[in-house]
């Protein structure tokens, strides 16, 4: 007759093998986890709950985030077709033919002659 295994080997009325009994690492709950990967919560933590509260406050920022990141885009779309209309009157308002501008006068090099220098002493 072949044996059982001791951990496998449960009572009809007995708990099953407890394989993890302890706090959670990440919300510090004390739960049960049994041999098959099944986790039984015990007892919630204050942590958990501010964890809770948080996830939850981080959704109603990025939503808001989000509308604001619509509202920027909307006004930058603004902002550049301003900018183009802006652009435009100056090319209207611009004289059709500007005179010429004089041309630069040239500026005479003042070679042989010498600059009368100031000693340190005087």
């Amino acid at each position: 007759m072949p044996r059982k295994k001791a951990a496998a080997a449960a009572l009809p009325g007995e708990a099953p093998a407890v394989s993890f009994q302890g706090e959670c690492p990440a919300c510090k709950s004390k739960i049960t986890v049994n041999h098959h990967g099944n986790a039984v919560l015990h007892e919630k933590s204050g942590y958990l709950e501010e964890l809770l509260e948080t996830d939850a406050g981080v959704d109603e920022i990025e939503k808001s985030i989000s509308a604001r990141n619509a509202e920027r885009a909307a006004l930058q779309k603004k902002v550049s077709e301003r900018d183009a209309t802006i652009a435009d009157l100056r090319v209207k308002l611009e004289p059709k033919s500007k005179p010429a501008a004089p041309a630069p006068q040239k500026e005479t090099a003042n070679v042989g002659q010498e600059q009368k220098r100031k000693s340190w002493w005087d």
